[in-house]
């Protein structure tokens, strides 16, 4: 009798959520929310993206953002987001949309005119954390080959458990760009309700993102100017996003030499490794790279490196040839000496102050005369007291002249630069990358939290050119912990 009511009050206790919902195919669950966004006729949700970041220090920030969604068919769309980058300050605010007058985009104060529909919302979905692709890509066809949901490996069934009062399957699976996505899809309306991912390892930080959907509206007749954004009179509207987001770039301007400091904190930089995938990276790729870096939010700055100094050999003893102020050639005694192949934003990305001269200009590239810009130690070197702008150098017996353009201070990043060293730094654009480059990227907050959108344009914008290779966290700007 003992035994047989223990049997039974086993039988009345509750059993794990999963054992109730086991006879639910995950892929079946995933198929059935795929195929409601694909069917609906209208969308709208508020999202909450909460990102929670430890760093190399064990420091902690969590960072939210907002956004709005409202889509309709059958290709209207606008979707408003707001990063808050840090307690008391946000990010660049921002909104795409299109309501039958062709798509745009707005990034803070900035308003661009996109050639079509898969370019705005691409370009959008860094800046918006996903906003504008996660959902889209569900229910626009046309952007169904991104879908990063309906491209799970490994899916399963967690358990079942409530979100709000609302009864949800618990699925995860592992993607290209994630280590693990976890999904809470509606067992009533078969939609997404969460999800949470983090990225892969080897970034040298922790980054562990939520993503809620709520105030959820479907097939609710919408006109199609509500979908329309008013842009204010007077704003400058750039014909095209390639062209606007490369103006911003030209007028970013180098800071202005400042007296030496002692202890001059280091920036916060972050590496991305990226290797060829064809047959050629053209200059124009690495301008599209760097303008779309650029449009993510917390980027300061962006350039593009030949290598880092631990991907090449230790700079060697070169047999250095100089023009001097005799205009005649004269070899100087064999010196180590750093050479780097760099992007004109390069020096605003290190800070290195421009001391006389100029920095690359468009005009420098493999049709033009060879140029090169050094550091103050090089300068101090080759020609002591001498003017070496319009000089000319060799960094071998017989390879061809450089003329200086510009003269920058020494760098003073560890991971980049030695103190006291001569540097040579040579245009990109005359001196193509043969395999692999390396994009720099100088961030607002802690560097590590860009890795996941880089990541995610490189693989979504130039997966025909690029791979995505890995990163490094060069240098970080320690601040008070944010919990």
């Amino acid at each position: 009798m003992a035994l047989r009511a223990f049997v039974v009050l086993l039988c009345l206790l509750p059993w794990p959520d999963v054992a109730a919902a086991a006879d639910v195919e995950p892929g079946e669950i995933l198929r059935r929310m795929i195929v409601r966004y694909e069917h609906m006729e209208t969308f709208s949700a508020e999202v909450r993206t909460v990102d929670e970041i430890t760093g190399l220090s064990g420091k902690s920030q969590r960072i939210e953002s907002t956004a709005s969604i409202r889509l309709g068919r059958p290709g209207w769309y606008r979707i408003t987001w707001a990063d808050q980058m840090e307690p008391g300050g946000s990010g660049p605010a921002g909104t795409v949309w299109s309501s039958g007058e062709g798509p745009r985009l707005r990034i803070g104060d900035r308003y661009f005119k996109v050639a079509n529909d898969l370019e705005a919302l691409s370009a959008a979905t860094g800046v918006s954390h996903r906003a504008a692709q996660t959902i889209p890509s569900l229910f626009f066809p046309f952007l169904a080959p991104q879908r990063l949901l309906g491209n799970l490996s490994n899916l399963r069934l967690l358990r079942r458990e409530e979100v709000e009062g609302e009864a949800c399957y618990v699925l995860a699976g592992a993607s290209t760009n994630s280590e693990e996505i976890v999904l809470w899809i509606s067992e009533a309306s078969q939609l997404l309700v969460r999800q949470t991912y983090s990225p892969l390892k080897g970034s040298g930080f922790s980054l562990h993102t939520t993503v809620t959907y709520s105030a959820i509206r479907v097939d609710a007749k919408v006109e199609p100017q509500a979908f329309a954004y008013s842009i204010p009179e007077g704003a400058v509207v750039s014909e095209s996003l390639l062209g606007g987001l490369q103006d911003l770039l030209a007028a970013s301007k180098l800071p202005a030499p400042e007296p030496r400091k002692a202890s001059k904190p280091l920036p916060n930089l972050l590496a991305i490794m990226l290797r060829k995938t064809g047959t050629g990276v053209p200059g124009t790729v690495l301008d599209h790279v760097l303008a779309k870096t650029l449009a993510i939010p917390g980027v300061e700055a962006a350039a593009v490196l030949g290598s880092l100094p631990e991907e090449s050999q230790e700079p060697g003893e070169i047999l250095l040839r100089v023009e001097r102020s005799s205009s005649q050639a004269q070899p100087v005694p064999q010196v180590r000496i750093a050479t780097r192949l760099v992007s004109a934003g390069y020096f605003r990305v290190m800070d290195l102050g421009l001391i006389m001269g100029r920095p690359f200009a468009d005009r420098d590239d493999r049709n033009s005369v060879p140029v090169a810009v050094v550091n103050e130690s090089m300068a101090k070197q080759a020609w002591p007291g001498e003017d070496p702008l319009g000089r000319r150098l060799s960094l071998s017996p017989d390879g061809p002249w450089l003329t200086v353009v510009g003269i920058v201070r020494d760098g003073s990043v560890p991971d980049l630069d030695r103190p006291g060293e001569p540097a040579v730094y040579q245009p990109i654009a005359q001196n193509p990358p043969a395999e692999s480059f390396v994009l720099l990227v100088r961030t607002k907050d802690y560097p590590g939290k860009a890795t996941w959108p880089l990541q995610e344009m490189i693989d979504r914008t130039f997966a025909k050119e690029l791979r995505f290779e890995g990163s490094r966290i060069i240098s970080v700007v320690e601040t008070p912990a944010r919990i």
